[in-house]
């Protein structure tokens, strides 16, 4: 088994960084969906901050399925990201891996998330892993089927990333602007 070693940063904090690319199976019809996504974890027992911008083309108004899977992406077509990361084996939708639906508001849509489960320390780390966009809404295990407990019906994936060891120059120039501007 290897292991990444995390750069450390002067603020005490691990970072990480994914960046979303429509997978190249995308049909036609189907919204492309790129972008940004900053993660940040002070220690092994605190929450995860996550900053998600997301960019939209051609717009579409309506929710979509955002989930942290098990392997990274290796093809560029979002099919060899595995399952949703759950390590502990629980319940959709307590997968550590199951963040949230995202409603595309415009063609950019920018979130903060500040509780995202997981961790960037041990071997449960998110280093390595995916993320990845889908083109429904996650119903949260509510649906009337197999698929329900396994990924919420979420469908397939529009666009995906693997989440990388950064240090903090994009927090600070991107995150930290946005929240304090000027």
């Amino acid at each position: 088994t290897a292991f990444i070693r995390p750069y450390f940063s002067s603020d005490g904090f691990r970072y990480a960084v994914c960046i979303l690319a429509p997978s190249r199976r995308l049909a036609a019809q189907h919204t492309a969906i790129g972008g940004l996504i900053l993660f940040r974890q002070k220690r092994p027992t605190s929450r995860i901050e996550a900053y998600v911008d997301l960019e939209a083309a051609p717009f579409d108004s309506r929710f979509h399925a955002i989930h942290i899977h098990e392997y990274g992406e290796r093809f560029e077509s979002c099919e060899s990201t595995g399952p949703h990361f759950n390590p502990y084996n629980r319940k959709h939708p307590l997968h550590v891996g199951d963040l949230s639906n995202v409603y595309l508001k415009s063609n950019t849509t920018i979130l903060f998330y500040p509780n995202v489960k997981g961790t960037f320390f041990g071997s449960n780390s998110l280093y390595g892993r995916s993320v990845v966009v889908s083109e429904n809404e996650d119903d949260k295990g509510n649906g009337s089927n197999k698929l329900s407990e396994l990924d919420g019906n979420s469908g397939r994936s529009l666009s995906c990333c693997t989440i990388a060891v950064a240090d903090n120059f994009l927090w600070l120039n991107v995150v930290e602007k946005l929240r304090f501007p000027g």
